[in-house]
């Protein structure tokens, strides 16, 4: 009985914490806005590429497809963290970044010249309001 009174105890102990959000604090988020930042200009170069002539499409396809990934995962963590009042207009504007990244770097994976074209300027400007909202979290 004792046994089963204190396996009981620990899990309510463990699960106490379940379910809780996490909260990001103005370092957490700048480490975010410097990940979607990097991806967003590397983004930029493999459009860049893509629009002269300069690359394979199974290479793009596969890049464009990873880095997609890695802000999938940013854009994940942004949308179950909460954060202190005075960050929280920043943790909203990396939110709708990161959901922008995501979508252009899809795009990418299957862009024309065209299209990569466009892709590079969008990118650019991603890259630049990462870097920008980075430094306003410094």
């Amino acid at each position: 009985m004792r046994r089963t009174s204190a396996l009981a105890a620990i899990l309510v102990i463990l699960c106490a914490g379940c379910g809780a959000p996490s909260v990001l604090e103005g370092k957490g988020l700048s480490q975010e806005a410097g990940t979607l930042q990097s991806s967003a200009a590397e983004g930029a170069l493999l459009a860049q590429d893509v629009a002269s002539g300069r690359t394979i499409p199974v290479y793009v396809r596969e890049h464009a497809s990873d880095l997609a990934t890695a802000v999938s995962q940013s854009l994940s963590t942004l949308e179950a963290v909460q954060t202190e009042p005075s960050l929280r207009s920043s943790l909203r504007r990396l939110t709708n970044l990161a959901g922008s990244i995501h979508r252009d770097l899809e795009l990418l994976g299957t862009a024309d010249r065209e299209e990569s074209a466009a892709l590079v300027r969008r990118l650019e400007a991603e890259a630049q309001a990462g870097e920008q909202i980075a430094a306003g979290l410094s």
